[in-house]
């Protein structure tokens, strides 16, 4: 009767043990998912805000960059902020993310590369250019044309050969062979007003690529909000967070091993207990 009346005392005790360590347990388990759960909510809102934010601040045609040419330091200064913000929201190593990084650099280049070939249009009207002496002014010319990218260079290169409706073999030759960029310092030291044209079109072409880059950005920004909205409904549904498979296995494995080891030690205690006064 007594040993019938232990083990009813330990198995009582067990149950007890069992349910309150799950309990423990799940608990800390739930607020761990609540708390992930809101934290990337409130992520994927802030994400959402900086890149369209970063996005408005790009000027929609050449004529507005033009326009806001006086006040370009005080929109790289705010640009450059938003591309950090973002930058600061991703990770690399993550495949979206990655991607949205790219796209983000791009963008940041391609409006660079405008305002570069803007420099080379608008030079003397650069607030220190008209103190310099011809030594200097060749110097920041060189500096300018030296700064622009090389598909930038190209693009100007080609466009310039098209204004100048080259034909004859020896001539389109001879200027196909140049430097871009000694073909554009050329034409500058030389004042051939044309070149000016190929600057406004070369603006127009990379307008047109970087039009394609935020079209890319916001294909690629929809498809990771998705990717992560979807996985907060699933883990609000479920109670649990998704992510790798291994690490999920281990936890679970440890957890329940730590559930029977925790059990069965106080069982042995109390049933040692139990005899020992007994």
């Amino acid at each position: 009767m007594v040993i019938l009346t232990a083990l009813g005392i330990i198995l009582t005790l067990f149950i007890g043990i069992v349910n309150m360590i799950y309990s423990i347990l799940n608990n800390k388990k739930t607020r761990f998912i609540n708390t992930v759960t809101t934290s990337r909510i409130t992520w994927i809102s802030e994400l959402r805000g900086y890149i369209s934010e970063y996005i408005s601040l790009i000027p929609l045609n050449g004529d507005i960059y033009m326009e806001k040419y006086s006040e370009r330091n005080i929109f790289f200064q705010s640009f450059y902020r938003k591309k950090l913000l973002v930058e600061l929201m991703l990770n690399k190593q993550d495949k979206f993310d990655k991607r949205i990084l790219d796209t983000v650099t791009k963008i940041y280049n391609f409006v660079d590369e405008i305002y570069k070939c803007i420099d080379l249009m608008y030079i003397v009207k650069l607030p220190y250019y008209r103190e310099l002496d011809p030594m200097g002014m060749e110097i920041t010319l060189k500096k300018l044309i030296q700064g622009l990218d090389n598909n930038t260079a190209i693009i100007i290169k080609e466009k310039y050969i098209d204004l100048l409706g080259i034909t004859e073999n020896n001539d389109k030759d001879n200027v196909i062979s140049m430097d871009a960029r000694m073909m554009i310092y050329t034409c500058e030291t030389k004042g051939i007003h044309r070149i000016f044209d190929a600057y406004r079109i070369c603006i127009d072409k990379l307008i047109e690529e970087l039009n394609h880059e935020i079209k890319n950005i916001v294909d690629v920004c929809q498809q990771l909000l998705k990717k992560e909205w979807d996985r907060v409904k699933v883990e609000s549904e479920k109670g649990k967070c998704t992510g790798n498979k291994k690490k999920k296995l281990v936890y679970c494995i440890t957890r329940q091993f730590l559930v029977i080891y925790c059990s069965g030690f106080i069982i042995l205690i109390v049933a040692f207990l139990i005899i020992l006064f007994h």
